[in-house]
């Protein structure tokens, strides 16, 4: 029940903050519409397929965190429950298997003010994207229709999934990846470092987006936004205000 989800729930958050964690990569909010899913359905990742379902534990899961200040992120824009492929190994194409219900989630947490976070998934659809096969991790479109006003209108810290995944490591240099998920309105990259092991990643990190906004690749202004959307967010933890009440 929603209610026993945030007692759960609030154990977690209170032993991540415990811990001095601000963060939660959770709730998983894809909707279980794939039985034979080895990433989400198998692995027992999703509440469910039904949206309102997984609407409503995920508000339990949400709530219970901002009650120990840990912010949270839903994941995984525009909906990972119906692939048939992991996006860990390879690109799941979901463009015959996604359906618009995986969208109810987004909207309704984005209308009650419950969205800190949320993480764009290594998929392709076609309305997803800017390209042939170019995941929505990379492609302005999903952001835009995450961001989209009167639907789901989310105006807050957008992540990607880690980009050391199969889906984008095996198709993209690191470079391209960091300017195409920026260039795209990612506010935050995740690197696992798992694959490279480089100590040194987030040193080559910043070089690659320095040098791309100093030669234009990247335009200043994006860094800027993406920097305030962060910043608001850090505020909001600051504040122990994660409502945004003050």
């Amino acid at each position: 029940t929603p209610e026993e989800a945030r007692r759960i729930y609030g154990g977690m958050a209170k032993e991540l903050a415990g811990a001095g964690i601000n963060l939660n990569f959770g709730p998983v909010v894809d909707l279980s519409l794939n039985p034979w899913n080895g990433v989400i359905a198998r692995r027992k990742r999703s509440y469910g397929p039904d949206a309102a379902t997984v609407t409503s534990l995920a508000r339990s899961f949400i709530a219970a965190h901002r009650e120990a200040n840990v912010a949270t992120v839903a994941k995984h824009f525009p909906g990972h429950g119906s692939s048939w492929s992991d996006s860990h190994k390879s690109l799941p194409d979901i463009s015959r298997s996604w359906q618009e219900s995986e969208l109810e989630p987004y909207v309704a947490l984005a209308h009650d003010g419950l969205l800190d976070m949320v993480m764009v998934g290594h998929l392709y659809h076609p309305r997803f994207s800017d390209g042939e096969e170019l995941p929505s991790s990379l492609s302005a479109n999903a952001i835009k229709a995450l961001r989209a006003e009167g639907y789901i209108g989310f105006g807050g810290v957008v992540v990607s999934d880690d980009m050391e995944m199969g889906a984008v490591r095996d198709h993209y240099s690191l470079e391209d990846r960091v300017v195409r998920a920026l260039n795209a309105g990612v506010d935050l990259l995740v690197f696992s470092n798992v694959k490279s092991r480089n100590t040194d990643l987030g040193v080559k990190l910043h070089e690659i987006i320095a040098t791309a906004v100093r030669d234009g690749r990247i335009p200043r202004a994006r860094i800027e936004a993406a920097y305030e959307r962060i910043a608001a967010l850090k505020r909001r933890l600051m504040a122990h205000d994660l409502a945004g009440r003050g």
